[in-house]
């Protein structure tokens, strides 16, 4: 559901695009550096001086907190009024719904993200430093996720190419239609 709700979204934003491109860029630019503040602000807070879960993390980080939706539909705007021709973010940008769906596995976000995000904490107590290596860190999961995908193209293709010639079998053919059949 909230797959098809960020689609409809962007699909809202397509129809409606010079709207947003006449916008004043401030108007844009004032709540999203906002928004990221206040949610670094109580990021911290939370971290610091709240020890049990409360409703304060679903406002700011659950995975479809409305806060994040709109801080990324506010970063969205921004972009539409680029023109990139540049092919190393063109390839780059081909990977963002591996991104998305390889960080928010169990495995990476559970094991590496969380676990790496507290062993951050207890390197400093400076705030800058811990805001620093979660930048890091966020940018290192970008990058590992990236190229998970990018290495990976090449066995999808394999497998898409093998699936299309063993249709084209009896044996596929058979499988194909048991398998439609249960």
């Amino acid at each position: 559901l909230h797959f098809a709700f960020l689609y409809l979204i962007g699909d809202t934003l397509s129809k409606y695009k010079d709207c947003f491109n006449t916008t004043p860029t401030i108007v844009l630019v004032a709540p999203y550096l906002f928004i990221n503040v206040l949610s670094v602000l109580c990021g911290y807070y939370a971290i610091t001086e709240l020890s049990e879960y409360t409703l304060f993390f679903d406002v700011f980080f659950q995975y479809n907190s409305l806060v994040l939706v709109l801080n990324a539909l506010l970063l969205f705007l921004l972009f539409m009024r680029l023109k990139m021709k540049s092919r190393v973010i063109n390839y780059l940008a081909s990977s963002c719904l591996a991104v998305y769906l390889i960080h928010g596995s169990s495995l990476f976000l559970n094991h590496l993200i969380k676990d790496a995000a507290w062993y951050i904490q207890t390197l400093t107590n400076s705030v800058f430093v811990q805001l620093l290596y979660v930048c890091l860190l966020g940018l290192l999961v970008l990058v590992c996720c990236i190229a998970m995908d990018k290495i990976l193209i090449p066995v999808w293709k394999f497998a898409n190419t093998i699936s299309g010639k063993m249709e084209k079998t009896s044996i596929g053919r058979t499988f194909l239609e048991y398998s439609i059949v249960k």
